[in-house]
């Protein structure tokens, strides 16, 4: 499964570290995660700039206990839904971007993330990590996602190589 992480507010590398240090409590020791990118605010574009990375791994957790917990870790680190700002600033944010090869169309869970597509916030550093991955009901790659991806906004890496496993990150993001 992948998880994109992101944070816009505060100290942005802390609020993704301990994210990271949450998520670990439910993922495989090998999981792995992609370059942290600065990228520009997108859709909602009166926001401080982001910092982008994504998660790859595995979990013996159901997809819906899994978007639980996410959820359940977003509140504990501050996150406070703003229903009339969306897509507005946020100390964190998990989404799950895919898991294996499902497709789930719940209330309050859809798999893989719907607008994956056009996020090149998301299909960057997604992309380091699983090119090829067949990304389920899109029937196209990772990798083929972000070439045709309309998503024009800047996305700069902050950090150098991409791949660290998630268990050691905490330094690495320092």
């Amino acid at each position: 499964m992948f998880i994109g992480v992101g944070s816009n507010l505060g100290d942005r590398r802390n609020h993704i570290n301990k994210a990271l240090a949450g998520v670990r409590q439910h993922i495989d020791e090998s999981a792995r995660m992609s370059r942290l990118y600065e990228t520009e605010p997108r859709i909602d574009e009166d926001q401080p700039a982001f910092l982008n990375a994504v998660i790859e791994a595995t979990t013996d957790l159901p997809a819906r206990a899994l978007l639980g917990r996410m959820l359940e870790l977003e509140r504990s680190l501050g996150r406070q839904r703003d229903d009339g700002r969306p897509k507005g600033p946020r100390i964190i944010d998990l989404d799950l971007l895919a898991y294996d090869q499902d497709l789930i169309n719940e209330v309050g869970l859809t798999v893989p993330h719907p607008a994956i597509a056009d996020r090149g916030f998301v299909l960057r550093p997604w992309a380091e990590l699983a090119p090829l991955f067949l990304v389920a009901g899109l029937q196209s790659t990772v990798q083929a996602l972000l070439a045709q991806c309309p998503d024009t906004g800047w996305i700069r890496p902050v950090t150098k190589r991409t791949g660290h496993k998630v268990a050691a990150l905490g330094a690495v993001l320092a």
